[in-house]
């Protein structure tokens, strides 16, 4: 588990499945039938910036980005020396990277030298953040938040306290049953296309009841 303090000088925000250099999921490339699913994009280096320049200008240089996986699409491209995965990392400025592991980060799970551009590398990862109070003799709050780059049904602390947070990703915003206190943090589920703050999930989530599926709610 990770612990953070959320504070003003440091924010913490979370994505998933940028597939960087992914030239399928951009209409004007892409050779799906139907395009179904694609991003509406002319080129691949449209898409591309438009990754590039929507973090950058949403994570600040020392704030906490989480990817939720498919960080890149492939890696070395033939006739290509310079790895993508490491292409797109420098290209951020965002010095704080953590990356749970998606199904085609393949690349990154057996490469060392991929891995060590990010501050943590895992399949699933457990965070808990704490809101520090303004007001005397109140404790902070300390929020749960599980990450996978999968949708779980049930996951760890779901029916504690005010519930933890399920993120996940891989689903392109196409899930139509998501139980409780859960979110699809991809790039194709944010209006603008662009990381969530945690402020954003947090308002999201606040609307959504704490559903327990299993004999843990009684």
């Amino acid at each position: 588990m990770i612990k953070l303090q959320l504070t003003p000088k440091q924010n913490i925000f979370f994505c998933s499945d940028p597939h960087y250099n992914h030239a399928g999921i951009v209409r004007g490339t892409s050779s799906w039938d139907g395009k179904r699913g694609c991003r509406d994009f002319d080129t691949l280096e449209e898409h591309n910036n438009t990754l590039v320049n929507n973090i950058n200008n949403t994570v600040g240089v020392d704030d906490i980005l989480f990817c939720l996986g498919d960080w890149n699409f492939g890696d070395y491209k033939s006739g290509e020396n310079k790895s993508g995965t490491i292409e797109f990392r420098e290209k951020i400025n965002c010095k704080n990277i953590h990356l749970i592991l998606g199904n085609h980060d393949s690349e990154i799970r057996k490469s060392d030298e991929l891995k060590y551009v990010f501050s943590s590398v895992q399949d699933y990862l457990e965070l808990q953040v704490s809101e520090f109070s303004k007001k005397q003799g109140v404790k902070a709050f300390k929020q749960r938040i599980i990450m996978s780059h999968y949708s779980f049904r049930v996951w760890n602390y779901m029916h504690k306290n005010e519930g933890s947070w399920m993120l996940f990703g891989h689903s392109h915003g196409s899930l139509t049953e998501v139980f409780g206190k859960s979110m699809d943090v991809g790039f194709d589920t944010h209006p603008k296309f662009k990381p969530y703050s945690y402020q954003e999930i947090k308002y999201l989530l606040s609307k959504k009841e704490m559903v327990c599926l299993d004999h843990h709610s009684k």
